[in-house]
């Protein structure tokens, strides 16, 4: 991150930050007759990411313990996936959770156009941190809100209080901005459209090739 080099000491007039880019045409399509995955009725919160422990899904399952017309849907896998299904269990949230698996990637505009929140508050772990964070630009894509933790580069992806949420990396915050997001869930969707456009590929490269530009 910037901060970060500065902390090495460079020289903050000699930093340039290009973001990331998505394919917003494809993201941003609405699907509502794909394969059957959220339940009708409940408050449905997706994650897609790999399961480890830093991507925050423990943080999710201990923030919906107590929340009713809720459920978490899981996407991905990796080497924390049994501790996750132990947590479930543990807690007795079984029935508000649903695991996937590895989805493939054609899947994903199915996932983002029917939840109503993407969730991944991540935590630091061994000195390893989120940086940027795709998958937020990609569910904005999709005109949904997005609730992340303020730890690396997540504040850069996530408009706070425009686009989504940033909570700290504890499971009360995370309740608590789960249930900020429910309560007002349409304010959202223009501000996350337009953030998450204006991080298309296509305006990223020109943003590339004009700073490449300004050095040659």
């Amino acid at each position: 991150s910037k901060t970060k080099l500065q902390e090495f000491g460079v020289d903050k007039n000699k930093i340039d930050i290009i973001h990331p880019g998505i394919n917003f045409s494809r993201f941003s399509q609405d699907i509502e007759d794909g394969k059957k995955i959220f339940s009708d009725g409940k408050f449905s919160l997706l994650t897609v990411a790999r399961i480890d422990d830093r991507k925050g899904h423990s943080l999710v399952i201990e923030a919906i313990k107590n929340l009713e017309d809720i459920e978490y849907v899981i996407a991905g896998s990796g080497p924390y996936e049994d501790e996750i299904r132990k947590k479930v269990e543990e807690l007795g949230v079984a029935d508000k959770v649903k695991m996937l698996g590895r989805v493939p990637d054609r899947e994903l505009v199915n996932l983002y156009s029917n939840c109503d929140c993407f969730i991944m508050p991540s935590e630091v772990r061994r000195d390893k941190i989120e940086c940027f964070g795709i998958v937020y630009l990609e569910a904005n894509a999709a005109g949904k809100p997005v609730i992340g933790s303020d730890t690396g580069g997540v504040s850069s992806a996530i408009k706070d209080g425009e686009t989504g949420l940033l909570a700290k990396p504890e499971s009360l915050d995370v309740k608590n901005k789960i249930q900020e997001v429910r309560e007002n869930l349409g304010k959202f969707k223009k501000e996350a459209r337009d953030w998450a456009k204006s991080h298309d590929w296509e305006k990223q490269i020109h943003e590339i090739d004009c700073f490449l530009g300004e050095k040659n």
